[in-house]
């Protein structure tokens, strides 16, 4: 019987330590790059498209969600993969005509209200410019990827975005930016090359963001808006 027992026990330490150790090697398998993005006069920009082009993301089956508060898409951008679905919800107590007119993923949905309407599936890579038909000051856009490893920047203009362990190993590691105010009707980027061993990293777009005018909330749709924008 103590044979038995002394026979368990190792068995059980050794399936623990087994455990322990994949767990440690699967944890090790990637790392986490930091990725902050800044105009001319470094001020963080948001909303920025950080890509990764080398390295593939997990293909995504879920739902995206692009919701409209406020009378404003948001988020103002939503990055997906290319055969992946929006949702569109109103969360807004007045009703929203949504359209895209960007080809091949121009799409309409209108007037709705709640949860009525339908998921978008957007089949190709590329940007699609959003706007409401009927308020015309709503603006966002939806990234389509083509699979790459990519992410968002935050109001701080940071995003952080997990690359495998091979990843530290290059020294010339390719990444390339995307913003509307650079491109907003394609999806061309500013590529910048950075060494992989570093984890923290900073990009300058030629650009410079202007603050948000105090009235902007008051000033007419066709100074500010889709149609002023885009000619729609």
């Amino acid at each position: 019987m103590q044979t038995r027992r002394r026979y368990s026990h190792s068995f059980f330490f050794a399936a623990v330590a087994t455990f322990s150790l994949l767990l440690g090697s699967s944890v090790s398998l990637a790392n986490e790059y930091d990725i902050m993005v800044v105009d001319q006069a470094g001020k963080s920009v948001p909303n920025a498209v950080v890509t990764f082009p080398d390295f593939k993301a997990k293909k995504d089956e879920r739902t995206a969600v692009m919701d409209q508060v406020d009378q404003q898409f948001k988020p103002e951008v939503l990055a997906i993969q290319k055969t992946q679905s929006v949702d569109f919800p109103n969360s807004d107590n007045i009703r929203h005509h949504v359209y895209s007119f960007s080809r091949p993923n121009h799409f309409e949905i209108k007037l709705f209200s709640g949860s009525e309407s339908k998921a978008v599936t957007f089949e190709h890579n590329g940007v699609a410019v959003l706007g409401c038909n009927i308020h015309d000051n709503m603006i966002g856009f939806i990234y389509i990827s083509d699979g790459e490893t990519l992410g968002v920047t935050d109001n701080n203009g940071k995003v952080s975005i997990e690359l495998p362990k091979e990843a530290e190993t290059s020294e010339q590691l390719m990444l390339k930016v995307w913003h509307s105010k650079l491109s907003p009707l394609s999806n061309e980027h500013i590529e910048a090359k950075v060494n992989g061993k570093e984890m923290k990293h900073t990009v300058t777009l030629p650009m410079t963001i202007e603050d948000k005018p105090e009235n902007s909330e008051s000033m007419p749709p066709e100074s500010s808006g889709f149609k002023k924008k885009f000619g729609k």
